[in-house]
């Protein structure tokens, strides 16, 4: 299930997300500390986690960097499930 979630989050990011869809993007891929979510993506994130997976994810989680990847949202998502 959870490669199903990585895939899922990671055609998200990619289509929704990116300024530069062709660039390289993993599940370990850095994405804020690389600058490629900004602000208003994290929000779009966690709204998109919320409605898709049923896990709240808190503006303290993105503060606290413990949510740099999208293999750290999957964690998270699980932990919350």
């Amino acid at each position: 299930m959870s490669d199903e979630r990585t895939a899922i989050l990671v055609e998200y990011v990619r289509s929704q997300l990116l300024v530069d869809p062709d660039r390289p993007l993993d599940a370990d891929t850095p994405l804020i500390s690389e600058g490629l979510v900004d602000s208003m993506g994290l929000v779009m994130l966690a709204a998109f986690v919320e409605e898709r997976f049923g896990a709240r994810i808190e503006d303290a989680d993105f503060r606290a960097g413990s949510l740099e990847s999208i293999r750290d949202v999957v964690e998270l998502i699980r932990a919350r499930s």
